[in-house]
């Protein structure tokens, strides 16, 4: 399987259109359609927003595809003989990112347990 029918596949698992993919992704839906076509491969930018969006860390959705794959070294990966570095920056965001999301779920459950609180006659 390709990188392109991968996406697509996802994309159809979401039941997204090229357009509502590509609002989601802030792209154009040109953009899209070549990486289905595997005409052009995403950024990794553009990568990280679609682990995000299909909810999958890079190696899943990397994973059995045969026009990428994963060098040794440290923070990078290759598509096609194309090495692309990865700043650490981008990690630490990432992990940042994941870290406030469970901050907010926590405080979510917070915030409903006083609701139900408030409105459970004692």
């Amino acid at each position: 399987m390709t990188l392109g029918e991968k996406l697509t596949a996802l994309r159809k698992k979401k039941n997204y259109s090229h357009e509502q993919l590509a609002l989601e992704l802030e792209l154009s839906k040109t953009s899209i359609i070549k990486w289905e076509q595997d005409k052009v491969k995403p950024s990794f930018e553009n990568l990280l927003k679609l682990c995000i969006l299909f909810e999958k860390d890079v190696n899943s959705l990397l994973q059995n595809v045969t026009n990428a794959s994963f060098i040794k070294e440290k923070n990078s990966f290759s598509i096609k003989s194309t090495k692309i570095e990865v700043p650490a920056i981008a990690t630490e965001l990432l992990k940042s990112v994941i870290d406030n999301q469970i901050q907010i779920q926590n405080l979510i459950k917070s915030q409903n347990e006083l609701i139900e609180r408030l409105i459970k006659p004692e």
